[in-house]
């Protein structure tokens, strides 16, 4: 069968060929709950070829190691792939290419799964569209459907360290932001500083927001929370927006373009009357509804309204953001404050506005939620969990609209809010996401990219010292390599760990690139590797290759422990590992890290010899 490396649009995700039959047949066991007859009917052995689609497991536990590699490589073989049927478990081959994958791909849809248009990732083709899997028992799909050059609303952007995923959010948030920004701009240096530039003066603008989540973040800061703060000698308790209510409240008035519109708002009242409580030296007096008595404004500071009753002494405040509120007719009052709202509101109405017609263009705001993962959903989200979806955004026909728990406000989330997400792989697996989220939004795979590490016609940048070259995409790719093959992909090492090393041999300074890679490996990467295999020193060595390596050009030193020596001779010892090892990280003050030989050896140890 001939191979490609395509990318499957399936459930908000972008999936390789082998990877796509796996995550088809768990939705289709999750919804229909076959037995093994029942499944190897929906999808009959000669869609794969000679060896089927499905293995059972007990067969598979029996085959011998050495079975044409069968054992080792031909079946998805780990626990949370493993599927159970009602009858038997069984193991999804891997063994796809061009031919087997397309028929794999018209059964599933014969079957009503969605699967979109391959994006070829050795070109870096990525499509950023939502395709939902439309099957009713699956998952529940969202009626919105955004254009192909609309940005998605809500999109994760996932994968191990160093793969540029906040780096990436720039441009993203920018794209979504102003759809139509565009520069004739061929210097990638030039295009990423312009992308920084727009996104800074968006930023300034309020248009992006960046917040990053955190295991204690929660509700009160994300949504609206009780704040107080001391007057004199009087403590108050107010609401305090979150940084999602704000950005929300931002984006709602440009949600809809309009031709012109009249300037007697709330905002516009309110501006007139506090430009006359200015000039007022002993405030401004409010008659009350019944008109029996009044209450006089004295003071107006950040978002608090100071007024004094007509008898007593104390001083009593309002909210001016909940005055706007039960302005709009988004909110009531009941008891309590409720007759100074009134006749302020009352007093508000009888203010001479100067009508504009003002024209409102439709503008599109971001939110970009650093380290989404880190934060726990259900405590973050709250009830708004449902208000994100793109087929529940207010501007929809299933908008969906819930009152906030502190304030009593209405509150909906608006079509033209984008949420952009960045998540790191190798702190949580994917597998432990809510799925609440996880249904929510279109996830975008953030790989290291092997091509930010080349120039001119994939040429990759090489540090030339000593007579020596280290050959930045070769060093990378094959640790990954080794790292992928002793633990998995989603801990492999991003490009933007090297990228202080690019820098330095762009400025043609090698010496200096030889001492950031050195710095990188010993400040970073092994201490990045230590903690991925939890202090497994040795498999930290197959990585590094210094088992391939002469032992002066070792960066991890091996010896033997001599257990006798250690604890004398005594049988009290013989349950120990009789090969029991020990092992050194050289110093950081050693040559060796400024020795290119050390970093040639990691990727080609052949040439330097043993």
């Amino acid at each position: 069968m001939a191979r490609d490396y395509s990318k499957y649009q399936f459930n908000g995700q972008e999936l390789g060929k082998n990877r796509l039959v796996l995550e088809v047949i768990k939705q289709y066991v999750e919804a229909q709950k076959p037995n093994y007859e029942t499944l190897l009917n929906a999808f009959p052995a000669e869609i794969q070829g000679s060896l089927g689609l499905f293995i059972e497991k007990s067969q598979y536990d029996v085959l011998p190691e050495d079975a044409d590699n069968k054992k080792n490589y031909r079946y998805f073989r780990k626990a949370d792939e493993v599927i159970a049927l009602v009858d038997r478990d069984i193991l999804v081959t891997t063994q796809w290419g061009v031919d087997n994958i397309d028929r794999f791909i018209k059964k599933a849809k014969t079957l009503d799964f969605k699967i979109g248009e391959p994006a070829n990732s050795y070109d870096g083709v990525k499509q950023d569209f939502s395709l939902f899997l439309n099957q009713e028992k699956a998952i529940e799909a969202s009626t919105y459907k955004p254009s192909i050059s609309e940005s998605p609303l809500n999109q994760i952007l996932y994968g191990p360290p160093g793969t540029g995923k906040t780096y990436n959010t720039i441009e993203r948030a920018v794209n979504a932001a102003e759809p139509t920004f565009s520069l004739d701009v061929e210097n990638k240096d030039e295009l990423r500083a312009a992308y920084k530039d727009r996104y800074d003066e968006l930023v300034v603008e309020g248009r992006v927001r960046f917040v990053t989540f955190h295991q204690s973040y929660g509700y009160e800061e994300f949504v609206e929370g009780l704040s107080a703060k001391t007057e004199g000698d009087q403590l108050s308790y107010f609401e305090k927006d979150g940084v999602f209510k704000s950005i929300c409240d931002d984006a709602k008035p440009f949600r809809v373009a309009k031709a012109g519109q009249i300037s007697d708002n709330f905002d516009a009242r309110w501006q007139v009357f506090s430009d006359g409580l200015a000039e007022a030296e002993t405030g401004v007096q409010i008659e009350t509804l019944s008109k029996k008595t009044f209450f006089t404004i004295t003071d107006v500071t950040n978002n608090t309204i100071r007024f004094d009753k007509s008898k007593g002494n104390s001083v009593h405040t309002l909210s001016v953001k909940t005055l706007k509120a039960v302005y709009n007719q988004e909110k009531e009052i009941k008891g309590g404050l409720q007759p100074y709202y009134g006749a302020l509101i009352e007093h508000l109405s009888h203010i001479h506005v100067t009508h504009a017609e003002n024209q409102v263009e439709r503008k599109h705001f971001v939110l970009v939620i650093d380290e989404i993962n880190r934060g726990n959903i259900s405590k973050v989200f709250g009830e708004l969990i449902t208000l994100i979806e793109p087929s529940k955004r207010l501007g929809q026909k299933e908008s969906l609209e819930v009152v906030l728990p502190y304030s009593g406000d209405k509150f909906t989330v608006p079509d033209n809010l984008h949420i952009i997400g960045t998540m790191n792989t190798a702190d949580r697996s994917l597998a432990l996401m809510d799925t609440a989220l996880r249904r929510r939004f279109d996830f975008v795979e953030m790989m290291p990219d092997y091509s930010v590490l080349t120039y001119d016609e994939n040429q990759s940048y090489c540090i030339n010292h000593l007579e020596s070259e280290i050959n930045l995409v070769q060093l990378l790719s094959t640790v990954n390599k080794r790292i992928s093959a002793l633990y998995d992909r989603e801990h492999t090492l991003g490009h933007a760990f090297l990228m202080p090393v690019v820098d330095k041999i762009k400025s043609n300074d090698h010496q200096g690139a030889l001492t950031e890679l050195a710095n990188c490996f010993q400040n970073k990467l092994i201490p990045l590797l230590a903690e991925y295999f939890f202090e497994d020193w040795q498999k930290i060595r197959l990585v590094l290759a210094d088992n391939q390596k002469p032992k002066e050009l070792q960066l991890i030193k091996e010896t033997d422990v001599d257990l006798t020596d250690l604890f004398g001779d005594t049988d009290e010892v013989d349950v120990m590992d009789d090969e029991l090892n020990d092992y050194q990280l050289i110093k950081a003050d050693s040559e060796l890290w400024l020795e290119p030989l050390t970093y040639l050896g990691i990727y080609q140890p052949s040439a330097i010899g043993k």
